[in-house]
């Protein structure tokens, strides 16, 4: 279909695919808000939980179109839809052994299946501990292991924990509350099997947590949140050691009070991401530069009035990937409805702005997720992200191609419960590309049953 749109399918249509569209060129390259969802609603996915829901493809064409340009299109259509319906390997939920909430937040290949560094419920003085649990190639779940310390903990958000280069793997495990005033930040080195190799204390104040760890050429790089005293002044910090966790580099930045995420370029040099404040209760997307010295080199606030970032990546060499979302207000006053975006930008990795892509659009009065979370450049033109996308009575995850440019090459909706309500998400935290050519993603899937050993969130696992 894209040769077709290429080759003169007027470009007042569009291409719809599944649940694609390919609208034409815009300047911020809006999605199409496709909001009418009630021929979705009766796929009740929640009645098949292991199974993908059937899928939906229309196409709009021009009259002035000829037959065979017709038929050749329905012919594509009609391909694209049968290698769909079975691109999905696995698609499972794994439910806490204790009865509690479980969530994936970084998944990563191995040699004998999948490893997911998690979030989940245990058997011990507090509710909240690290777990890393392992999967066969088919996605049978093997083993579970735990990090257990008499507080809650936790690993981050998006895609918290680092690839080592030469084996393993490189975390932060943030430690608070349990009766002791003061939080600390432990680094965690795994090998490649997730079996822990050594823990160090790297930070402690009177709040302090990680949520992102880089490894890059011989360096650790730890980012997150510090505050201190009473007043608690919020400051974003990048640590950076050696591969034994020995401090080399801290800088702390005022501007960046809420942290989110990280990368590192091939020179060292350090792309921080989250919510900055451009004047007071305006929360905006904000990326912040630093040289492998702590220096900074420039900042850049999103375009939009107000949002955050939850992913950033250094991509083609000389490019910065953002991934969150906008909305117009930080809280709509009374009347005004909700209305969280699905929000990319990128950047010149020199600061420049060169497009932004705004995405689908949560329920308009529920406040929802409609968030890019993660993503990963997959060919030297082209970019994989995923995100968590709330409209009535219809939650997904959502994985789109896009060019370099921008430009959406195709969407596909992902579920396991999926037509709950709006308190029932399904939110993809990390995706990864796989040895085979494929793609495995990691997250959180929300049911109804709150009524132990099951719990409403639980973890995800879909390849």
């Amino acid at each position: 279909f894209r040769m077709l749109y290429s080759r003169g399918v007027e470009r007042s249509n569009c291409i719809e695919v599944l649940t694609g569209t390919i609208p034409r060129q815009q300047q911020t390259k809006d999605m199409l808000n496709r909001s009418d969802r009630s021929n979705l609603n009766s796929l009740p996915l929640q009645d098949r939980p292991s199974r993908m829901r059937p899928f939906h493809f229309t196409f709009r064409s021009s009259m002035s179109m000829q037959p065979h340009m017709r038929l050749a299109a329905w012919a594509s259509l009609i391909l694209a839809t049968v290698s769909a319906l079975g691109q999905t390997t696995f698609n499972i939920v794994h439910y806490n052994v204790s009865g509690g909430f479980a969530v994936g937040q970084s998944v990563r290949e191995t040699s004998n299946g999948y490893l997911v560094f998690g979030l989940q419920t245990q058997l011990d003085t507090t509710w909240q501990d690290c777990s890393i649990s392992s999967f066969n190639q088919s996605g049978g779940f093997t083993g579970e292991q735990y990090l257990h310390r008499p507080r809650f903990e936790s690993f981050g958000d998006a895609d918290p924990i680092g690839t080592i280069l030469n084996g393993g793997y490189i975390g932060a495990q943030s430690t608070y509350s349990g009766g002791i005033p003061v939080d600390t930040v432990f680094a965690i080195r795994f090998n490649a099997e997730g079996d822990t190799l050594w823990t160090k204390p790297i930070l402690s104040d009177t709040i302090a947590y990680a949520v992102k760890t880089i490894s890059k050429a011989g360096h650790f790089y730890f980012t997150g949140l510090e505050a201190s005293g009473i007043l608690l002044g919020n400051s974003a910090y990048v640590i950076r050691t050696d591969t034994m966790a020995n401090m080399e580099m801290i800088h702390l930045n005022a501007t960046l009070y809420d942290p989110k995420t990280m990368d590192v370029d091939q020179q060292g040099n350090i792309y921080m991401g989250g919510i900055g404040a451009a004047v007071v209760g305006s929360d905006k997307g904000y990326l912040l530069k630093i040289d492998s010295m702590g220096n900074e080199l420039w900042h850049a606030y999103s375009q939009k009035p107000s949002g955050f970032w939850l992913g950033v990546k250094h991509v083609f060499g000389n490019k910065v990937l953002c991934m969150g979302e906008w909305r117009t207000y930080v809280l709509p006053p009374p009347g005004a409805p909700y209305d969280n975006t699905m929000y990319l930008s990128m950047y010149s990795d020199a600061g420049g702005f060169l497009w932004e892509y705004s995405g689908l659009r949560s329920g308009p009065n529920d406040g929802g997720w409609a968030t890019f979370t993660d993503g990963y450049q997959d060919s030297d033109s082209t970019f994989i992200v995923c995100g968590a996308i709330q409209q009535a009575f219809w939650n997904r995850a959502v994985i789109y191609r896009f060019t370099e440019n921008g430009d959406s090459l195709w969407r596909r909706d992902y579920a396991h419960f999926g037509n709950l309500d709006d308190l029932h998400p399904e939110i993809p935290w990390d995706i990864e590309p796989t040895s085979d050519g494929g793609m495995v993603l990691t997250g959180e899937t929300w049911n109804q049953d709150t009524v132990p050993p099951l719990s409403d969130q639980n973890m995800w696992l879909l390849k």
